[in-house]
């Protein structure tokens, strides 16, 4: 059973089947018909001046394609236009790639040359290869030349491709040896997952679009990533993921993710051994404009909080960016549009955000840095962490117990307590016992709270229901208790007395204990 495209008298095209007799297969209604070798016997049909794909029916498979026909698969077909140009069309006539020098079609992808340099893409347009692989001549279609013997006497080829095991091998040809280049094609699979990346041959490629056509910058890994499926993500060479220094009362972390990519810009990467510790960790603050690294820490706290696990972008000023050296001492530095410039010196052995400031742990003592200049504030270091600070005290931790201190880094308290709250003018303690106490500062040692009340819960601070809150308003303070119910009820209310106030309570308290002369006691 044999196939023909057939000319009949009248000029049109048609195609018989010539077995035992001739039948026609498809009608003559052609005003051309071809055909290129493919597995499913597509033929080329030229109808009313338009091409179009037809199956072995006539039945047509395609939208018109506009070009002259050079190859096709199942899906897609290679043309060339009047100026030599090739481009790739689907069978719905969707442009897939346009203007090049030569492509030939594969059943998964597409190799394309430019400029004697060769790509590989996706029909989805995912790259296969960033950078182009260099052809020594431009003899892209293969062509064998056989001698009067019909023995093979030359091959004339600019590259041979062959694929095994997800490993694509593309060997450049010249007339004295032959280069092969070898590409994994999971890492480009595993490029489709991720967004504004690509991760090919040992680098990775930063751009500013999903659709990945325009690139912000490279980074050239120290350590590889091993790409075994599609899914496998980015493991050792990979954007990096905010930290949190943070365990006081103040503040509250967000949600970590990727940290964006500052002022199209700057980019943190981390850049890992599989058998990652704190010892061997680094994360590379790196200039895409450059391509220059800035430095290296071991981590590093941005504050961007995304979420997510995939590159943003964000535009920064003056921007503060915590983080651990290689040296294991804390520090920060600022990023702008221009520059990283230095801001708080590597020489803490523990930093963190602190409400208006950084808490510092440095010499064995906790010291609170200014926000604005990264210097040291006016309060005296202090031997316990640093928990809360109003305009002249603060809290500590001393052997897990709080105490206050004055600016000048006086202990005021003379016990320790299970929490302590600051308020303007008192503060609110809470004993072993889980019981409340007020105090002022100026009388530490005197509770002016003339009830006893026992807390039900022992969360003092942070979100949700609390074990206590206290208001105030004007001279009056209202405790109120928080309930299982995630509600609270007044516990206690009255007026905020003064030092002077306590002072005479305890003289009218010593005159009422004290007998008069000459009675017996």
């Amino acid at each position: 059973e044999t196939d023909f495209i057939v000319k009949n008298t009248s000029g049109s095209y048609g195609v018989v089947n010539i077995t035992e007799e001739v039948k026609t297969a498809i009608p003559f209604n052609y005003d051309y018909l071809g055909y290129i070798e493919n597995s499913n016997k597509t033929y080329i049909s030229k109808q009313k001046n338009r091409m179009v794909l037809i199956d072995q029916t006539g039945k047509n498979i395609s939208k018109t394609i506009p070009g002259e026909i050079k190859g096709l698969t199942p899906s897609y077909v290679k043309i060339q236009d009047d100026t030599g140009s090739y481009s790739v069309y689907d069978y719905n006539g969707t442009e897939i790639f346009a203007g090049y020098d030569y492509i030939e079609l594969y059943p998964e992808y597409a190799a394309l040359i430019s400029n004697k340099e060769l790509y590989l893409q996706f029909y989805n347009k995912t790259k296969i290869n960033e950078e182009g692989i260099k052809l020594l001549n431009t003899d892209y279609i293969k062509t064998n030349i056989y001698d009067e013997n019909n023995k093979l006497k030359e091959t004339k080829e600019a590259f041979a491709l062959e694929e095994n095991d997800n490993v694509i091998t593309i060997s450049v040809v010249s007339s004295t040896n032959t280069k092969n280049t070898t590409i994994n094609k999971l890492e480009a699979l595993n490029n489709q997952q991720i967004k504004y990346i690509n991760y090919l041959n040992g680098k990775l490629y930063i751009y500013r679009d999903e659709e990945k056509t325009n690139l912000l910058g490279t980074y050239s890994c120290n350590n590889l990533n091993n790409i075994k499926s599609k899914n496998d993500g980015l493991t050792n060479c990979s954007i990096a993921i905010d930290s949190v220094f943070e365990n006081n009362e103040i503040e509250s972390a967000g949600s970590v993710g990727y940290i964006p990519v500052l002022n199209e810009r700057y980019i943190f990467i981390n850049d890992n051994p599989e058998l990652v510790n704190d010892s061997n960790k680094t994360v590379i603050l790196y200039d895409l404009s450059t391509n220059k690294i800035i430095s290296k820490y071991n981590t590093v706290a941005t504050y961007t909080y995304t979420g997510k696990n995939e590159l943003s972008f964000a535009t920064v000023e003056d921007y503060p960016i915590l983080a651990k050296n290689k040296s294991n001492k804390f520090g920060a530095v600022k990023i702008d549009m221009q520059k990283v410039s230095a801001y708080i010196p590597f020489q803490y052995d523990s930093l963190e955000k602190f409400g208006d400031y950084y808490l510092g742990l440095k010499d064995n003592n906790y010291t609170l840095i200014n926000k604005q200049d990264g210097k040291t504030a006016d309060y005296a270091p202090v031997p316990g962490k640093i928990r809360d600070y109003n305009e002249e005290y603060l809290t500590a931790l001393e052997n897990n117990a709080y105490v206050v201190y004055n600016k000048k880094g006086e202990k005021i308290t003379s016990n320790s307590y299970n929490y302590i709250g600051l308020y303007p003018t008192f503060y609110a303690t809470v004993d072993s016992n889980n019981k409340l106490g007020l105090y002022l500062y100026d009388k530490p040692d005197t509770n002016f709270l003339d009830k006893d009340i026992v807390l039900s819960s022992n969360k003092y601070y942070g979100s949700g229901t609390l074990a206590f809150r206290i208001t105030i308003s004007g001279k009056q303070y209202t405790i109120l208790l928080g309930n299982s119910n995630d509600s609270y009820t007044t516990g206690a209310t009255g007026p905020i007395p003064t030092k002077e106030d306590l002072e005479k309570n305890e003289v009218s308290e010593e005159t009422e204990e004290t007998p008069e002369s000459g009675e017996t006691t």
